[in-house]
């Protein structure tokens, strides 16, 4: 063997070791106190959950955001590879593919501490108008029951607009995530206005958020990869202690 064939033959055994998607992976990302923006160290604390969970496999993330509705199509289209936050619907499955749970979230009822409320069921909320968000879903049983019109939802395009209802009195309730709420307060809202604001402990749903691949042969390793960096991580800690930082600083 000369030298040349033996420096081939290395090279050539280097990077057959090399994950098949080690170019940079480019994912969607959108806003989504406080776990997703572009104003926030590492992207936030689910763009850092993702970006650690390649880099543990040696593929480097490009992060390009977007709003998020825009985001997911530039995905199902594959103009991009990925995007992060997404929750699993059997819609959803028909056009893309899912990871391993990223990080997990519970969707509440706010209202004001002076209103009186409690509920067990949808049929608790008919007398209200509930306030949310354009083009959100709320689960199964809520969003059947606005579609069957058994509820009265006012639908707004942005969650510190049902807020301000609130706290204008124009609603008594209104429905988002918990965390992503708090921290939406803390960013539009002053201390004395946010004080007037509480939950109801009662979930409308509790969902898993999950990295979505288009679907071409190359996601399918990268999804396969980032499932095996994400596990690692879980297993050192960090994904918890990443998302407890994120809450913490939301309160």
């Amino acid at each position: 063997m000369n030298i040349k064939t033996g420096i081939f033959t290395i090279l050539f055994f280097f990077f057959s070791l090399c994950p098949a998607g080690a170019e940079p992976v480019r994912i969607t990302n959108g806003e989504w106190l406080p776990y997703h923006s572009k104003t926030l160290p590492h992207f936030g604390a689910g763009s850092r959950i993702v970006t650690e969970s390649f880099n543990n496999v040696g593929i480097d993330v490009e992060w390009g955001f977007f709003p998020w509705k825009r985001g997911y199509k530039l995905v199902v289209k594959k103009e991009w590879d990925a995007s992060i936050g997404w929750i699993r619907t059997p819609e959803r499955e028909k056009e893309v593919l899912f990871s391993d749970p990223v990080y997990g979230g519970k969707w509440v009822l706010f209202h004001l501490k002076s209103v009186v409320f409690d509920w067990n069921t949808i049929d608790d909320l008919k007398q209200f108008r509930i306030g949310a968000t354009a083009n959100y879903s709320y689960g199964k049983q809520f969003d059947d029951a606005e579609k069957q019109k058994l509820i009265k939802v006012e639908r707004v395009p942005r969650l510190e607009q049902n807020f301000s209802k609130l706290l204008g009195g124009r609603m008594k309730i209104m429905v988002h995530a918990v965390d992503s709420g708090y921290a939406t307060l803390r960013a539009h809202f002053e201390p004395h206005e946010i004080d007037l604001i509480t939950h109801h402990p009662k979930p409308i749903q509790v969902v898993d958020y999950h990295l979505v691949f288009s679907k071409t042969e190359q996601n399918k390793e990268r999804l396969i990869l980032f499932n095996k960096g994400l596990k690692q991580l879980r297993e050192m800690g960090k994904i918890d202690k990443y998302i407890k930082e994120a809450w913490d600083q939301s309160k």
